[in-house]
């Protein structure tokens, strides 16, 4: 396997430290990842015996229900003041996958014939036996697609590996590892591997943030604005009642008949592709004093870039020509996800 090397150190939350001469200063090579430290939660759930996203562009899986993981989001009480995922075992057997969704071929493409190395930060907080190693997958196909159980890229081949050390009770460390890519490279991702020999008590194992990078040396993965990494995201998956609000706004269109109105959907950023969309909770239709009237059907009728026509249908009571709006029904959950994944 190619290789130019293995870096590990202590550091502080996101900063390499304990490294003689490293100054990036204004030259800080860019994450390659999105999202790299957790902070974008728009779609993330626990994952526990399952699959699916737990945060924007990770996706996970677990093989039993008391083996979870689950992001926790930033918050400002704690020396960190950031997101981490967190794998939580219960048992000895429990395993888990985490896997990034992928850099998009138009990108991974540029990556052909590079230097590139990977940057683990974690805590331990395991009192039992367990194993967590990663390992950098490429494809040289189109599908793109790592987020699923099986082969994960079309003529995937492993990279790099790291066996990263579980063994520091709660000390902050990083681990790295650099590595050379071929010039057939047309998809890359880091796919993480845990597995519990035997447990202790409350035993975690905090993932802090994961960076890649062009050159030989470990970047921090923290070195974007929330709302740089909130728009990278977007890109791949939106959602229009982010804040949770008991009437957010998703559109505003025009009622065609009494059952049925047409209401254009924007997103703040182009899409990556036509996106698959799904309603979540109760969202209802307002017009013209008519009162709330249900929804029962949604249906993206066309997108292009940044917005598009939602169908909306209710069971009766719109009128057509009037102005029609589509928000959430008294319901923090009321809301639309625009879903354009690798």
């Amino acid at each position: 396997m190619p290789g130019v090397g293995v870096h590990y150190w202590n550091d502080a939350r996101g900063k390499p430290g304990g490294v003689a001469g490293l100054d990036f200063g204004a030259q800080i090579p860019r994450n390659l990842f999105v999202n790299g430290g957790f902070t974008v939660n728009q779609r993330g759930s626990t994952i526990a015996g399952a699959s699916g996203f737990v945060c924007d562009r990770w996706w996970a899986n677990t093989n039993n229900v008391g083996c979870t993981v689950n992001v926790t989001p930033p918050f400002l009480s704690n020396s960190w003041s950031a997101a981490f995922l967190e794998i939580s075992p219960s048992a000895g057997g429990n395993t888990a996958i985490i896997r990034y969704a992928g850099i998009e071929s138009i990108d991974s493409i540029k990556l052909q014939n590079q230097t590139l190395t990977l940057a683990v930060s974690y805590i331990s907080a395991l009192q039992g036996v367990s194993t967590f190693s990663a390992k950098v997958v490429m494809g040289t196909g189109t599908d793109q697609n790592f987020t699923t159980t099986g082969s994960y890229a079309t003529g995937n081949s492993v990279l790099a590996t790291m066996t990263i050390d579980v063994s520091h009770p709660f000390l902050q460390l990083t681990q790295a590892v650099s590595f050379n890519t071929p010039s057939n490279l047309s998809e890359i991702s880091v796919e993480f591997d845990y597995a519990a020999t035997s447990t202790g008590l409350a035993d975690r194992l905090l993932l802090l943030g994961v960076s890649l990078a062009q050159g030989n040396v470990a970047i921090p993965y923290n070195v974007y604005s929330f709302e740089m990494e909130l728009s990278a995201c977007q890109r791949y998956f939106y959602r229009f009642n982010r804040a949770g609000e008991l009437f957010g706004l998703v559109g505003v269109g025009q009622a065609v008949s009494g059952t049925l109105a047409f209401i254009e959907g924007v997103s703040t950023v182009d899409m990556r592709k036509f996106p698959v969309l799904s309603q979540k909770g109760n969202l209802l239709l307002s017009s013209a004093a008519l009162g709330v009237l249900p929804v029962t059907g949604l249906v993206l009728n066309s997108w292009g870039g940044h917005k598009g026509l939602i169908q909306a249908t209710v069971a009766a009571g719109l009128v057509a020509g009037n102005c029609t709006i589509l928000e959430a029904n008294n319901d923090v959950t009321g809301d639309v996800f625009l879903d354009a994944e690798l």
